[in-house]
């Protein structure tokens, strides 16, 4: 949840500022340990950070034909926009959806074509043992109207799994 609360609240901003990042991965995700200048005493806290920002559009400019993604991070809809749906915002839900089972696997998975389009990433995260597998099997869905619609919603599904923590 503390990576999750940082990078979707970046995602969220990104999003509502009309671009669209294209790029969430663990190499693109800055981690430090910050003290709160407001409450010296206290300890430390871990703070994560978007960055590389290199390749981001305007929602509206994604073009297929001129969209370079990561081969080992495609989503379907890149693949075969007419069968899973338009390039936009859900990149950013799907490549976040691997980022977070990049760390609860503790490594990062790599996808063949044919394995993104048959849903694998999202098979992975259904399998998981993790009060989280739900949340992210639902960013992971190869279709983009069946996959968690924004930022602000997935943060909120993480956060209700936490919640519910025994």
């Amino acid at each position: 949840p503390y990576v999750a609360r940082d990078i979707l609240h970046g995602l969220h901003y990104i999003h509502n500022q009309n671009y669209v990042h294209k790029d969430i991965h663990p190499g693109n995700v800055f981690g430090s340990r910050q003290f709160d200048p407001m409450a010296p005493n206290n300890a430390p806290v871990w703070r994560f950070k978007i960055g590389d920002l290199g390749i981001s559009r305007l929602e509206g400019d994604i073009h297929l034909f001129n969209t370079i993604l990561a081969p080992f991070m495609l989503p379907p809809e890149y693949l075969d926009p007419n069968r899973f749906g338009p390039m936009g915002k859900h990149i950013d839900i799907y490549h976040a959806g691997l980022l977070f089972l990049n760390v609860i696997l503790g490594y990062m998975p790599q996808f063949t074509r044919e394995e993104i389009l048959t849903g694998r990433p999202r098979l992975i995260a259904e399998n998981l043992k993790s009060r989280y597998a739900g949340v992210i099997a639902r960013s992971l869905r190869r279709h983009v109207s069946g996959r968690t619609q924004s930022a602000i919603q997935f943060w909120r599904e993480i956060s209700k799994a936490t919640a519910n923590m025994p």
